[in-house]
C-alpha cells in the first residue's frame, strides 16, 4: 500500500528494476510499452537506477537490450539503495521520528526542497498515514 504512495519516479525505477531482475534482457521499447512511459524517460530512469545501484549492481547495455549484474543477496539492497531516494519516505521518517520537534522548516532545508515540494510530498505522507 505505501508503494503506491510513492513518488512515480521511484515507483518506475523499481519496476524497472523488477523487470531487470526477471529477464535475462530487456530492451528499452519493452519496458517503455510495459510501463506505458516515453523511451526518453526510460533512458533517463536507467542513468538513475545506474547512479542509485552503484555500489550494489551493475546495469549493462549490450547492443540494445539491457541487463543487471548482481547476485540474490545483493538484490534486496538494490532494493533498498532505490528505496532511500524517495523523499516521501524521508519525509516519513522524519515525520515519525521527530524526537526533538523539529520544525517542518527543518526538515526542508536539511532535505534541500523547495517549499513548494516540500509541502506536496507532506501532503502525500498524510493522505497515506490517513489511510493507514
Amino acid at each position: 500500500m505505501l508503494r503506491d504512495f510513492l513518488e512515480t519516479n521511484i515507483q518506475n525505477k523499481l519496476n524497472i528494476f523488477f523487470m531487470l531482475s526477471a529477464h535475462e534482457s530487456v530492451s528499452v521499447r519493452e519496458v517503455s510499452e510495459t510501463l506505458n512511459i516515453s523511451p526518453s524517460n526510460v533512458l533517463f530512469l536507467l542513468d538513475e537506477l545506474k547512479s542509485d545501484l552503484s555500489e550494489n549492481a551493475v546495469i549493462k547495455k549490450v547492443n540494445t537490450k539491457y541487463s543487471i549484474d548482481s547476485n540474490k543477496n545483493e538484490l534486496v539492497d538494490s532494493m533498498y539503495a532505490i528505496y532511500r531516494t524517495s523523499r516521501v519516505l524521508e519525509c516519513l521518517k522524519f515525520m515519525i521520528a521527530n524526537d526533538s520537534q523539529k520544525t517542518f522548516s527543518y526538515f526542508i532545508d536539511e532535505s534541500y526542497l523547495t517549499k513548494s515540494t516540500a509541502y506536496r510530498v507532506r501532503e502525500t505522507c498524510l493522505s497515506y498515514l490517513d489511510s493507514i
